[in-house]
């Protein structure tokens, strides 16, 4: 993953609601698929967006549900 790449997902991780209260949206979380130059694990994705696996887990079954209707 370039530095840029990098630096985004990043931003995108850091826009959670506030201390104690991490969260992934959908659309940060099909953002960070889409700028990523690889594929990411459950965990590099936990990580980068500064939240934990299980809502990790939520949100790609949600973003599953909502592709389907694309």
């Amino acid at each position: 993953m370039s530095g840029d790449d990098q630096a985004a997902l990043e931003r995108l991780g850091s826009a959670s609601p506030g201390p104690g209260e991490a969260e992934l949206s959908v659309a940060q979380l099909e953002a960070l698929l889409f700028i990523a130059e690889r594929p990411l694990s459950r965990r590099e994705i936990a990580s980068l967006a500064g939240v934990d696996r299980e809502i990790v887990d939520a949100r790609l079954g949600d973003l599953e549900v909502a592709l389907r209707g694309r």
